[in-house]
């Protein structure tokens, strides 16, 4: 069973509670990110991310939705274009300065440490006061659950139990922007369904802003406020996940998104406006707008 992994990159504390707005707004203006080998990973990208919201980025595997992450978070800097947030240029910025937290899939949870100084440790060694320690762990635990986790090491804990330490570990610092990539795709079809759920709540407890990389269409269209479809390091489609689902801006998109992959059948257009099967055997009457679309 897989674990989920939280790292804390650097920033002051503040002193807002877990439920006070304190979300990043920001924007990707024109960034494109190519590595020196020559693979372009991000292409022209254009996104603004709303304050507050949850949007999960969606796509095969090489299609840039982690470098996009990885931009965010500043391990990796644009090589074009520019990044804001709340305004502020921040290509240049460091990960220490941009109050960020990050869950991935690996583990990152300290073995020697029980759950209560798992989650505090970010504090402590942020010099945060003792009294000030035990209040922040005290919500976080009673965000996630766990309270009768605190005194067990992680080797005693299972898959689920150590993603809810692991969101706690993060969210214990408040961040202004929370990143999550994959964190859910090395477990079981039962505990993905209930950490997505967990999450969905977390979310509209502590109201920061998240996003949120995955492969898995069914967990995009289950948490996301929205939507944003990759493909070869360009962005196809944002929106909503129904808005995504209903509406595809083209064909891969169409056959990419939902659980079930839609037919395909191909068929001519008649000069009198009707699709006819390749065979002759169906023929249907299209409205006048798709006749102009296909036209």
């Amino acid at each position: 069973m897989g674990n989920m992994t939280a790292t804390t990159l650097g920033a002051p504390a503040t002193t807002a509670s877990p439920g006070t707005p304190m979300a990043q707004a920001i924007r990707f203006v024109g960034v494109s990110k190519q590595f020196e080998s020559g693979v372009a990973a991000v292409k022209d990208l254009n996104l603004e991310i709303r304050d507050g919201e949850l949007l999960v980025l969606l796509g095969p595997s090489g299609c840039g939705k982690t470098t996009t992450l990885n931009m965010l978070a500043g391990l990796e800097t644009p090589s074009t274009g520019q990044l804001f947030f709340n305004g502020r240029a921040m290509n240049n910025v460091p990960p220490e300065e941009r109050d960020i937290a990050m869950v991935f899939q690996s583990v990152a949870l300290y073995p020697h440490l029980n759950v209560r100084d798992n989650i505090g440790l970010a504090l402590k060694t942020r010099r945060v006061s003792r009294q000030e320690i035990a209040e922040r762990t005290a919500e976080v635990i009673g965000i996630l659950d766990i309270g009768s986790l605190l005194n067990r090491r992680i080797h005693q804990l299972s898959g689920g139990q150590r993603q809810r330490v692991a969101i706690a570990k993060a969210l214990v610092r408040r961040p202004q922007l929370f990143l999550l990539d994959e964190p859910f795709s090395s477990l079981d079809a039962a505990l993905r369904r209930q950490m997505r759920t967990e999450l969905v709540r977390i979310h509209r407890e502590v109201e920061t802003t998240m996003v949120f990389v995955t492969h898995d269409q069914e967990e995009a269209m289950a948490i996301a406020d929205r939507i944003g479809i990759m493909r070869l390091g360009e962005l196809i489609q944002l929106g909503p996940p129904l808005d995504v689902y209903q509406s595809p801006r083209n064909l891969w998109v169409a056959q990419f998104i939902g659980s079930h992959p839609i037919n395909v059948i191909e068929a001519s257009l008649t000069p009198d406006g009707a699709q006819l099967l390749p065979d002759g055997s169906w023929t249907v009457t299209l409205s006048a707008p798709l006749r102009t679309l296909l036209q």
